[in-house]
Order: structure tokens, then sequence, then C-alpha cells
């Protein structure tokens, strides 16, 4: 249950990019290159059981064109997300 706990967001990035990858018809290597990295680097985020750096969720962000919040709090608190009006 740890372990499961312990690696849901990498599990959830790596659903993101090959949703990603399914919706543009991309090949990993095609997603590598959009990303700036290598083909087995993809791979080992799809598998979902090393979180990315927060440097690589950038690069995904940016390329991609998508938002990626990260949310850090103790496990008794609820996110509150704050948006400018």
């Amino acid at each position: 249950h740890a372990e499961w706990e312990r690696t849901a967001p990498a599990r959830a990035v790596a659903n993101r990019l090959v949703a990603y990858r399914a919706a543009h018809g991309l090949s990993q290597s095609a997603l590598a290159r959009r990303l700036g990295m290598s083909q087995p680097a993809v791979a080992r985020l799809e598998l979902g059981e090393h979180l990315p750096t927060l440097t690589t969720l950038a690069r995904i962000a940016r390329a991609l064109e998508i938002e990626i919040a990260v949310d850090i709090l103790p496990p008794d608190r609820e996110s509150t997300v704050l948006r400018p009006d």
C-alpha cells in the first residue's frame, strides 16, 4: 500500500504521457524527439515507477503545452488551488 501511494504521482505522469501519445498518434521515439530526450527515457517515464524530476516535469509541460501542478502537503491536509482572477 505504501509503495502504491509513493508511486501515484509517477503513474499519473505516465498515464498522461501515454494518453498524449495515443491522442496524437506518436511513437515513443516521436514523443522523445518532441521532449528532447531519448526513447528509453520516455519508456521509463511511461512505466510510472519513478517520479520525474521537477526539471523533467517542466520540460514535459513546455513541450506538450500542458499544465502540471505540484502540490506538496502534509498527508492530513486537503489541497486548495488558488487561481488568479
